[in-house]
């Protein structure tokens, strides 16, 4: 638990990123769509936070994938 608060930065440029894990904290605003367009993300957990919205359908649906939002 570290109580990050904010908005979660754009992390595009990180295209190598596999697993993300943010939960549990207390970042606010719009589900980041751009996560999506990290190709190689496969565990992706952001439960316990303030985001509106859901994951992109192309993360839903990402075989193997991980998500707890």
């Amino acid at each position: 638990m570290n109580k990050l608060t904010g908005h979660i930065p754009d992390l595009t440029p990180l295209k190598s990123l596999e697993i993300l894990h943010l939960d549990d904290n207390e970042f606010e605003g719009p589900f980041p769509d751009a996560l999506g367009a990290l190709p190689n993300l496969r565990e992706l957990l952001l439960n316990k936070n303030r985001l509106s919205g859901g994951p992109p359908q192309n993360l839903i649906e990402r075989k193997g994938m991980i998500l707890r939002t």
